[in-house]
């Protein structure tokens, strides 16, 4: 996972996420692949807007990763 945040399998719905992030990013990363599972056929281009816009209202929400 050095070239990627995560990566998500459509088929399986696995997802795959670097261990290294933390905070936001993780956030982000989580929703921006999961949509990947939600629409296979949609532009990486879309799925990044969309995905951008729900983890920044989600953020501004206070949600957290909790222990």
């Amino acid at each position: 996972m050095r070239d990627y945040y995560g990566y998500a399998y459509p088929e399986t719905g696995e997802i795959i996420i670097n261990s290294k992030l933390k905070g936001k990013a993780l956030l982000g990363t989580y929703i921006h692949e999961i949509m990947h599972i939600l629409y296979p056929g949609a532009s990486e281009r879309m799925i990044a807007i969309e995905s951008n816009i729900m983890t920044k209202h989600l953020w501004e929400k206070g949600y957290r990763k909790v222990k």
